[in-house]
């Protein structure tokens, strides 16, 4: 797992965590409420009810008290974890930003993985730059460690309330299954939150309970909600990659920040700048690497013209992964309403390389100098990290037509592809009707997500 930094300890809320802790709280309340009533209607029912019918009926509703109880008690369980949780993640982030102001009152510089300078590099100033230096790395070290073990707590908290559902009680997903974040675009309602449910229990065998499984599950939708999609869907693929346990979800969205751009006739664009919390509509084409449930996921979104006509097309997304977790994703999405003669350079392409690290993720390779781009990582308990910011070299309408056919670097740029290079031998010529053995490397195209492929792993 990557360490905490002073960052996370500035940016982190707990207060998504007090929020579904009274969501779970007012459910169970409402669930003993109707438990009572239905007591009171089993002991009435003797009085007008017997028979074999009225002992059927007060099985079931046994049954459903029984269960009811047993709900009840879970739910006040899983309300008593995320409070905890709130106040202990709270706790341990104020000793960082108390730590960091320590060092900061005696004129330290604080970096952000914790590092403390001395202005002034006299042998007392260095003393105390390394005894405040000591202090904060145990602080972000307990943060980091409080932050892995209520994730952990919260996860087994969830799966034991989905496996506490029964005939008698079910409990509604938008409100006991959520975990501690909200859908992405807030607004989009019950349908969407539902439908990403749904696509990501098709995918994985279960429902989401993290946020991390949340981001993952709003990608895999197969519908539009926006408007200005007209109900058409996007395109979705994926793969399988080996997981990276605690490294979260990797979250990469390319898109116009322009409203319109040129094109015959215009199109719209996304009409935005970065945003940390973007909703995978708002994007032309959206890649996530989910490390913890080990998936690769592309999306392409349907391409809108002013006139109203929406056509889809489908990403040609090739990966493989390395040995120490390492992906990379060679992309091409080609604008469906462009006209033809602009498909061999106009289309959004890019060869880049997401690679887990000790100290955060990094993102390396080459892209096309338009759309903007924008990388962030998101922990299982919400927290949100910026990776890269890669701003369109033109945000204006013409964007797509002078800057599309031209690529430039980010990170280390082609450095990053030496790990992934085959080192298989090249085999000698063969006769006419002989097939060679296949490289074991070869890139995996990424296909349907119900029945993803596993991604080729270069050893």
């Amino acid at each position: 797992m990557s360490p905490a930094t002073r960052e996370h300890a500035q940016r982190w809320d707990t207060a998504s965590l007090v929020v579904i802790a009274a969501e779970w709280e007012d459910l169970g309340d409402e669930i003993d409420r109707r438990k009572r009533d239905m007591e009171r209607d089993f002991d009435d029912s003797y009085r007008f009810w017997r028979g074999a019918a009225g002992d059927h009926e007060r099985s079931w509703i046994q049954r459903f008290v029984d269960a009811a109880n047993r709900a009840a008690g879970a739910l006040e369980r899983c309300a008593d974890v995320a409070r905890r949780g709130a106040s202990s993640i709270e706790a341990a982030r104020s000793y960082v930003v108390h730590a960091v102001a320590s060092a900061e009152c005696e004129g330290l510089r604080v970096a952000n993985d914790g590092r403390v300078v001395a202005v002034d590099m006299a042998g007392a100033s260095t003393e105390v730059a390394s005894r405040h230096e000591t202090e904060i790395a145990r602080a972000l070290t307990v943060l980091g460690d409080e932050d892995a073990r209520v994730a952990s707590a919260m996860r087994r908290a969830l799966e034991s309330l989905s496996a506490m559902q029964s005939d008698e009680v079910r409990f509604p997903t938008d409100v006991v299954l959520a975990g501690p974040t909200p859908a992405p675009g807030g607004d989009s309602g019950d349908e969407r939150r539902a439908d990403a449910a749904g696509a990501f229990e098709r995918v994985t065998g279960r429902l989401p309970l993290d946020p991390v499984d949340w981001e993952t599950a709003y990608i895999l939708v197969a519908n539009s909600y926006a408007e200005k999609y007209a109900g058409v869907g996007p395109e979705v693929v994926a793969g399988r990659i080996e997981p990276v346990p605690g490294q979260g979800v990797v979250r990469i969205g390319l898109y116009i920040p322009s409203e319109t751009v040129v094109n015959l006739p215009q199109d719209l664009g996304d009409h935005r700048s970065e945003d940390p919390r973007f909703d995978v509509e708002d994007t032309r084409v959206a890649i996530y690497v989910d490390y913890e449930n080990g998936m690769v996921i592309a999306r392409q979104n349907p391409s809108v013209s002013v006139d109203g006509d929406v056509r889809v097309g489908v990403p040609t997304v090739d990966v493989q992964q390395a040995a120490d977790g390492a992906v990379r994703i060679q992309y091409h999405a080609r604008n469906p309403l462009a006209p033809d003669v602009s498909t061999p350079t106009h289309t959004v392409n890019g060869d880049i390389v997401v690679s887990p690290r000790a100290e955060g993720i990094a993102v390396d390779g080459v892209i096309t100098d338009y759309p903007a781009l924008e990388v962030y990582r998101d922990t299982p308990m919400g927290g949100t990290e910026t990776v890269t910011i890669d701003p369109a070299d033109s945000g204006s309408e013409y964007g797509p037509l002078i800057n599309l056919p031209f690529h430039h670097s980010i990170g280390v740029g082609t450095e990053a592809f030496e790990r992934f290079r085959s080192a298989y031998a090249q085999l000698p010529p063969y006769e006419a009707g002989t097939r060679p053995d296949a490289d074991p490397h070869q890139p995996t195209r990424l296909g349907g997500t119900e029945d993803a492929l596993r991604v080729v792993v270069v050893r």
